[in-house]
Order: structure tokens, then C-alpha cells, then sequence
């Protein structure tokens, strides 16, 4: 539905925290649950005008926690942090040094964002239309 207007905000929060709170069931490391419901009041508190007498819009798409967690990446696929994600777009992800398995989650997700946005951009501001954008997506 080409219902988006020039000129719009997407913003992806990305904030660092140097703690966990525990480990789950599975034995994965788990966010600081303060975090998380911090991404929640930072999507819902950040909006942006584009000019003085324009109303107020919502500029904060999604919020991510990256946090020094380990885990076995299946687990951490389906533990509720990670899951919120693909939700409600606020989540968690864990990242240490030299963890290469758990880092490929992130690059992952931004490598869809990317993605997401060009083909927003082909619909929206180069007039093509959705089916000739997912002519480009084969």
C-alpha cells in the first residue's frame, strides 16, 4: 500500500548495555528486563515534525538492546527477547568479542533492514510499482 509520504523518519534505536541480567531456562544470557522496557518508552516518546505547523509524527520504528550475552544461537532464536523482535520490533541481541555465531543474528537482521528500506524507497519515491519491486527482489 503506497500510502507513505516523502520526507518520513525511520529511526532504529541501537543502545549498548554492559550487563545481563541472568540466564534462562536454556541457559542463555538474558538482557536487563530495564533495558528492554526502556526501547518501549523511546519508541513511544520520540516523534518529530517536518516543519513548524506540520503535526507531530512518530519517528522510532524499533529499539535493540546489545548486550554481552552468550548462548547457543538456536536457543537464543527462540528465547522471548530475541522473538520480540519479529513482534513488536524491540528485542535484544548478544554480542561478545569473537562470538562470530551470535554476531551473524545482528548482521542478519540489519542486512534485512537495508533491504526493507531500499525496496520502501523503490515504491514510494521512484513511482514503480509493488510488483516491480518484487520483480527486483528475484
Amino acid at each position: 500500500k503506497n500510502d507513505l509520504h516523502q520526507n518520513i523518519k525511520m529511526t532504529y534505536l541501537f543502545d549498548a548495555k554492559y550487563r545481563i541480567s541472568g540466564k534462562d531456562s536454556k541457559g542463555v544470557d538474558t538482557p536487563p528486563d530495564d533495558a528492554i522496557n526502556q526501547m518501549h518508552r523511546y519508541r513511544d516518546a520520540i516523534y518529530y515534525k517536518e516543519y513548524e505547523s506540520a503535526p507531530l509524527k512518530k519517528e522510532v520504528i524499533g529499539g535493540y538492546i546489545l548486550f554481552p550475552g552468550d548462548g547457543d544461537t538456536a536457543d537464543i532464536e527462540v528465547s522471548k527477547f530475541y522473538k520480540t523482535i519479529g513482534e513488536v520490533n524491540i528485542g535484544a541481541f548478544p554480542l561478545r568479542p569473537k562470538d562470530k555465531r551470535n554476531r551473524e543474528l545482528l548482521e542478519h537482521f540489519i542486512k534485512e533492514l537495508i533491504e526493507n528500506v531500499y525496496r520502501l524507497y523503490r515504491v514510494c519515491w521512484k513511482k514503480t510499482t509493488v510488483a516491480e519491486t518484487m520483480l527486483d527482489m528475484v
